[in-house]
């Protein structure tokens, strides 16, 4: 379930809402490089958050972070989402290297001063369009198996009373 839960422990905080927090501290009609930095730290730090949670070498981790196979098919909808999600960022972050490529005012800091240095600036943004396209089909694939991961999740429950009894 998405949004706000109430809290499983006496000590335990409830789950944020992630639509009110996104919107609270990024929101989709600001245009700020802080925040587009912020966010992306923060899709960084969500991703560790989740590979703790969800660490098998540890007793509370993935038993108890995904406890049935639902929460298992969710977090891969989830996950594919944002993959997808990546593609068209990727492609977006590519239209801005091409423009910088052709930008005559870019400098290339390891060149300064060089007579090539907007050469080497204008080589290295294209450079950058060419990777930024490979991550794009890199997080298109990535999304792709993700779906088809959850696809084999859709049909998965646990028997009655087993799962209580400490059984998996």
């Amino acid at each position: 379930m998405v949004g706000r839960t109430p809290a499983s422990e006496p000590n335990a905080t409830a789950a944020p809402d992630p639509y009110a927090l996104r919107e609270q501290h990024w929101p989709l009609l600001r245009r700020d490089p802080e925040l587009t930095e912020t966010a992306a730290v923060m899709a960084a730090e969500l991703v560790r958050y989740l590979n703790h949670a969800t660490n098998t070498a540890t007793n509370t981790g993935a038993n108890t972070a995904l406890p049935y196979a639902s929460n298992l098919y969710t977090l891969l909808g989830h996950l594919a989402a944002a993959a997808h999600g990546m593609e068209q960022l990727c492609e977006q972050l590519n239209q801005r290297a091409a423009a910088l490529a052709t930008d005559p005012t870019l400098r290339h800091d390891g060149h300064r001063g060089s007579v090539t240095e907007s050469e080497h600036a204008e080589d290295a943004a294209w450079r950058a369009v060419d990777w930024l396209a490979e991550a794009g089909m890199s997080a298109s694939y990535l999304g792709g198996t993700l779906r088809q991961a959850q696809k084999q999740m859709t049909w998965l429950s646990h028997a009655a009373g087993l799962f209580e009894a400490g059984e998996r």
